[in-house]
């Protein structure tokens, strides 16, 4: 029950993006501004005392750039994966604010469909994409044989992986959603993840630490 973990698995949030300055929905090509680049070398100074053996990043820019500043400072193997992308939401509402009209009735609809885990509202990922890769993470971090891990990924889904981990890879579409409303990430806010490969009573997956940014300086924090 109290078992040893195998692994320890470090999931950090890329830093602030232009989208996240104009609250507007990211596709993509979102960049770091000048501040996520300085958030991002303040968190390289931290990964180094974490000790990660291997960075693995998702392929979108905001997450990549943040990655290379990190792997500069800690000199470990970089690899990129596609399934740690941002959860995609309709096309339709790319660079549109948070609050517009297009927003709160796509979302509208999301509530109605909560416990509908093959629902889509147009083209977006619905939660049974998100579920398949993030499952596709957990069994790619589970066959890995490094003991310290870090990946560099998305606020919406790390929640969805979270969850996920939380519950050993089963559907839970609801809780899920309700996940990515209660909980807010910082800007290189690093979460930590103790995998027990053996365990046979509670949760191989454990959150051990949720969204650290005490390394960043008051000036550089950006979650209100």
């Amino acid at each position: 029950m109290f078992s040893t973990p195998s692994k320890k698995i470090f999931i950090v949030r890329h830093g602030q993006t232009e989208a996240n300055v104009k609250k507007v929905f990211q596709d993509d090509t979102d960049q770091l501004t000048d501040l996520g680049r300085e958030q991002a070398e303040h968190f390289a100074h931290h990964a180094v005392e974490l000790a990660p053996e291997v960075i693995i990043t998702s392929t979108m820019d905001r997450a990549l750039e943040t990655a290379s500043i990190v792997q500069k400072e800690t000199q470990v193997p970089l690899e990129k994966c596609d399934a740690l992308r941002e959860y995609m939401l309709p096309t339709s509402l790319v660079n549109k604010p948070y609050n517009s009209k297009e927003s709160l009735d796509f979302h509208d609809e999301l509530y109605k469909n909560i416990d509908n885990p093959d629902w889509r509202y147009t083209d977006e990922d619905n939660y049974k994409d998100l579920h398949v890769r993030s499952q596709e993470i957990m069994d790619m971090l589970t066959q890995r044989t490094e003991k310290r891990i870090m990946l560099v990924s998305h606020g919406a889904f790390i929640s969805i992986l979270l969850n996920t981990m939380m519950y050993e890879g089963e559907l839970a579409p609801t809780s899920a959603t309700r996940l990515f409303r209660f909980l807010r990430s910082e800007n290189t806010g690093v979460s930590i993840i103790d995998h027990h490969e053996n365990a046979t009573i509670a949760n191989k997956w454990r959150l051990k630490v949720w969204n650290d940014y005490s390394h960043l300086p008051r000036e550089l924090r950006t979650l209100q």
